[in-house]
């Protein structure tokens, strides 16, 4: 299993949601395709849809936090990724997503290498 992304453009630019998904075995294609098994999380939630660092559109924070809703409502767990090197910013950013209800993750954008976080996790049980 991995961590998927998948986008949709807005007029604002890409949007990334993350998805849990392993490969599964195409007997027509031949090949192993991507089966997404759970979509989770947003990336890019607050900050950084436009430039690093800066705060998002309230209307996509909003459009963004809908989308999201359900999935909190089902009682599943609900991840938000940011990115930035300011651990001011992160430490707001983790205050924010924990504020909304979800996990929050601040860290490396490239989710191929996911390590401890370097500003913690924004939960009670994280070793920051």
């Amino acid at each position: 299993m991995y961590v998927k992304t998948t986008a949709r453009t807005t007029k604002n630019g890409p949007v990334r949601y993350l998805h849990l998904a392993h490969n599964q075995w195409d007997p027509v294609a031949g090949r192993s395709v991507p089966k997404i098994l759970y979509g989770f999380g947003r990336e890019d939630l607050l900050y950084s849809e436009k430039a690093p660092d800066e705060r998002n559109l309230q209307r996509n924070i909003v459009d963004s936090l809908r989308q999201l809703r359900p999935l909190a409502a089902a009682g599943k767990p609900v991840f938000i990724i940011e990115y930035t090197t300011n651990p001011t910013l992160a430490a707001a950013m983790l205050r924010e997503i924990k504020e909304l209800g979800y996990i929050g993750y601040v860290g490396d954008r490239d989710l191929s290498k996911l390590s401890p976080p370097a500003f913690g996790c924004g939960q009670p049980d994280c070793s920051r």
